[in-house]
């Protein structure tokens, strides 16, 4: 190998390592919002959603997604939720993240 490949080689393989350190390094910004928004109040927490609709709607949460609202320029933070009630009926919910307010619902029908 003569050494013009070999610099190529060599600098090509830098910048790889200096591409996949910053991609390592770089925060992961859905985890710090939900986290920050926990903190501040802006979202109830799992465990006090989960008994939030299991009082109210007589479900159990599948899936939760926590992210800011996205369509009225609010501030505010919003649960995308997918849950099962006790009867096999599965509900998809938009949810004030902070008050439990439930802002849609649809009902996606019976489980298989």
């Amino acid at each position: 190998m003569c050494l013009r490949s070999f610099c190529r080689l060599l600098s090509c393989g830098l910048l790889l390592l200096s591409a996949a350190a910053a991609l390592a390094g770089e925060p992961d910004r859905d985890q710090d919002s939900a986290r920050a928004a926990l903190q501040s109040g802006q979202a109830m927490s799992y465990a006090r959603l989960q008994a939030h609709l299991s009082a109210h709607m007589d479900c159990r949460i599948l899936e939760a997604r926590l992210h800011p609202e996205k369509d009225t320029g609010q501030m505010r933070m919003i649960y995308e939720i997918k849950a099962i009630r006790s009867d096999g009926q599965i509900l998809k919910l938009e949810l004030d993240a902070a008050s439990g307010e439930i802002l849609k619902l649809k009902n996606k029908g019976y489980k298989d």
